[in-house]
């Protein structure tokens, strides 16, 4: 989880993980989430990260979270 100004957003993947006593190789799930924005983004009159950096999609105030089942064995993400 890593705090983010402007673009809140979840993104499940996968890493690879390396047991060193077996030299065996195994994937892992990950969940990347940027935990949300509480300022306007691109507000006129003031100049701020995203009129200096292109290509920048702004998100609306609000926050991203995890959902944890234990039950199913299931991580989901929600923005």
């Amino acid at each position: 989880m890593c705090g983010h100004l402007h673009q809140k957003r979840y993104i499940p993947g996968e890493s690879y993980q390396m047991d060193f006593r077996s030299g065996k190789v195994w994937r892992r799930p990950t969940h990347s989430i940027n935990t949300g924005t509480f300022c306007e983004f691109l507000v006129e009159g003031t100049s701020g990260y995203g009129d200096q950096k292109n290509e920048v999609a702004g998100t609306p105030i609000g926050t991203a979270t995890l959902s944890f089942s234990a039950e199913e064995e299931k991580v989901v993400g929600h923005i």
